[in-house]
């Protein structure tokens, strides 16, 4: 996963970068953060023959977002398409 620190953000003024490099877990504000998806129920990649109804495509992604899905070992492209499938349903 990538990590990120207070020089990769150019537009914050050094006030505000030392503000932020103060701040404690609590007083940082997450409400706009998405809810994770529960990893938990997702088909392991290996299981994968066992669904009919898969269709091989290709796609660009960024490079985090892989490599953050990569992260939880095998079964990242089930875990991506369960993502996927848990955001077409809520929307």
């Amino acid at each position: 996963m990538p990590s990120y620190n207070l020089e990769d953000m150019p537009n914050l003024s050094q006030e505000e970068k030392d503000r932020v490099a103060t701040m404690t877990d609590d007083e940082i504000d997450y409400s706009d953060i998405p809810k994770q998806a529960d990893l938990s129920e997702f088909i392991p990649w290996e299981h994968r023959h066992l669904l009919k109804n898969y269709q091989k495509v290709e796609i660009v992604l960024n490079k985090d977002i892989l490599e953050w899905f990569r992260s939880f070992g095998t079964g990242y492209q089930t875990r991506m398409n369960a993502a996927l499938r848990e955001y077409m349903l809520s929307h």
